[in-house]
């Protein structure tokens, strides 16, 4: 649950902060695609999380 967090809180706090303050996001393509891909990179840690911590995916 915590490597969900830390990966997608960021995208949907800087998706959020556009949206009302354009202006607070200096570099704002780099910085949507930093947490995007922040984001896509939890999609590929899922089976080696759940491969060292769930018993029963193991089995």
């Amino acid at each position: 649950m915590g490597v969900f967090v830390i990966c997608w809180l960021p995208f949907f706090v800087v998706n959020l902060l556009s949206g009302f303050c354009i202006q607070c996001i200096s570099n704002e393509k780099i910085v949507l695609a930093v947490v995007t891909w922040l984001g896509w990179i939890n999609s590929s840690m899922n089976p080696v999380i759940y491969a060292c911590w769930s018993r029963d995916f193991r089995r």
